[in-house]
């Protein structure tokens, strides 16, 4: 399991929009967001795409 943080200094209060490039070589991966230590998404499944590149 991988495992990233991220933090992000929010200076307007708003709606924003996430968007997420993944990229999984295996089955069964997922992710979920979390702001302040609490789950903020469902988990997201990400089908089996094959090897990662940078595009």
């Amino acid at each position: 399991m991988d495992f990233s943080e991220y933090s992000v200094n929010v200076i307007l209060e708003s709606k924003y929009v996430f968007r997420a490039n993944v990229a999984n070589g295996l089955e069964g991966g997922s992710f979920r967001l979390f702001l302040d230590g609490k789950a903020i998404t469902d988990t997201i499944a990400v089908p089996q795409t094959g090897i990662l590149t940078n595009s």
